[in-house]
């Protein structure tokens, strides 16, 4: 179990450190915790997995901070689920795979699909159409 646990620490070390890098923020895994919260309810809709790995990263969360303040590195606190977890966030972090990574694409693809076309990107297959003024549509609608 003591290899385990400090294999389990070890590995939340890297991705804790990452993280305060990538997010310029001393609390690295709690920032992530808040940047997901913060974002939840788009992330639930958007990726198919976002509340499980909020669970989940919680829950490594908390076994880091018991093997780290509460019951030290003899215990058993720690389990070989508890570590593939731990491993595969950190495999899909360091490859732009983890939640907040596909949030972030996905809003950037949104924006890039809904900003506004200039006059060198014209609407495709479009007829300029004259529009109606109001008053002629308030005539309009009482002459009906």
């Amino acid at each position: 179990m003591r290899d385990l646990n400090i294999d389990y620490v070890d590995l939340y070390k890297s991705i804790d450190g990452f993280i305060r890098d990538a997010y310029s923020s001393a609390e690295g895994v709690s920032e992530y915790i808040r940047q997901m919260e913060a974002n939840d309810y788009i992330g639930r809709q958007t990726i198919a997995a976002w509340k499980d790995d909020y669970a989940l990263l919680k829950h490594a969360r908390w076994i880091r901070n018991q093997l780290a303040h509460e019951v030290g590195f003899d215990s058993d606190i720690c389990e070989e689920d508890d570590y593939d977890y731990l491993e595969d966030f950190h495999n899909r972090l360091f490859s732009g795979e983890d939640p907040m990574a596909k949030l972030n694409r996905s809003q950037e693809s949104h924006r890039q699909r809904q900003a506004p076309r200039t006059a060198a990107q014209p609407l495709p297959n479009r007829i300029p159409m004259k529009r109606e003024s109001v008053l002629a549509r308030i005539i309009r609608f009482f002459k009906h």
